[in-house]
């Protein structure tokens, strides 16, 4: 009858508006490459940011050491890592600990639980640099844009 006809025209209207709202989402979530004010430059290549994160750069053009902070887990670290180092959680992990463990670098990467707490971090932290969501605000640190 005719609440089952409106039901149903209710259901397609639904789909429809949901089909929508995704379709404008952005395919990536999207990062933030965000460093500390003390970093010298305002934008850096995708090969250096992969160089930052896989241990190969130790100190930025003016001698500052580069202190590498990262997300634990979640989408933004799972972003990340695809599209700017080009390996899994996983593999990241293990080719840091293998790093700190044939002396290639001193520590792992400081790793944090929330956002919140690597912005916090980076701001305090001379030289350090991590990621965010794009969409998260960044007060107190710079975001470097990736060229």
């Amino acid at each position: 009858g005719h609440a089952a006809m409106e039901d149903a025209v209710r259901k397609l209207v639904f789909a429809f508006v949901v089909s929508l709202v995704l379709a404008a989402l952005p395919a990536s979530a999207g990062v933030l490459v965000i460093c500390n004010t003390s970093v010298p430059s305002s934008a850096i290549s995708k090969a250096t940011v992969e160089q930052i994160f896989t241990g190969g750069a130790r100190a930025f053009g003016d001698g500052t050491p580069v202190v590498v902070a990262v997300l634990k887990e979640g989408a933004a670290h799972d972003e990340f890592l695809k599209e700017f180092v080009g390996k899994s959680s996983a593999q990241f992990t293990i080719a840091w600990r293998n790093l700190v463990f044939s002396g290639g670098a001193s520590k792992l990467p400081a790793s944090f639980g929330s956002e919140a707490e690597l912005m916090a971090y980076v701001a305090k932290t001379r030289g350090a640099v991590g990621y965010i969501s794009d969409g998260t605000p960044h007060d107190g640190v710079k975001a470097l844009k990736v060229n």
